[in-house]
């Protein structure tokens, strides 16, 4: 099973308050750009999900929503409170092994798990080695880690680590 860390992406700036709060925060343009081009250069290298789970934070949906039309491909969305801001690393990690067993996740299963900083950070660690440390995602990165069966502590073996320059170059798709 293979599961992605997709750090959201760019959003726009509150605004001095004219954003009445953080949870509805929208995508940036750049953010749009990203998100598609999450998508884009995951069908270009043959890994399209078969889940995305999401914070319901408007910019993870947004980022979702993105990843979607880049992969060109109607992909299930699952929002996941679990995953909106400064929750527990270990309540986050049992809400996504609870969602992909929902979800009927098999050994071939790939799916992506989009949130936010520092949360993710976290995750990546628990993952990797059990711990609290922290791993520094950019807006729009995306760490894949294969897993014998769900998603746990310290079983975790990182694959890749992707960035939006990587997405942005490799994103162009020759559809003839």
């Amino acid at each position: 099973m293979e599961l992605g860390l997709l750090r959201h992406a760019d959003a726009s700036p509150a605004n001095g308050g004219l954003i009445p709060t953080d949870a509805v925060r929208p995508l940036s343009a750049l953010g749009h750009d990203q998100a598609r081009d999450v998508g884009l250069f995951l069908r270009r290298i043959g890994q399209i999900p078969n889940l995305i789970m999401c914070s319901p934070l408007r910019r993870t949906r947004e980022t979702s929503e993105g990843l979607q039309r880049g992969l060109g491909k109607k992909v299930d969305i699952i929002d996941l409170p679990e995953l909106a801001c400064e929750v527990e690393t270990s309540i986050q990690a049992e809400a996504i092994a609870r969602a992909l067993q929902n979800f009927g996740a098999t050994r071939s299963t790939r799916a992506i798990a989009i949130g936010h900083m520092p949360d993710l950070a976290l995750l990546a660690a628990y993952y990797l080695c059990g711990n609290e440390g922290a791993l520094d995602f950019e807006r729009a990165a995306l760490a894949t880690f294969a897993f014998p069966n769900l998603p746990t502590a310290e079983l975790g073996r990182l694959i890749s680590w992707t960035t939006p320059a990587i997405h942005s170059l490799c994103a162009p798709i020759n559809d003839e």
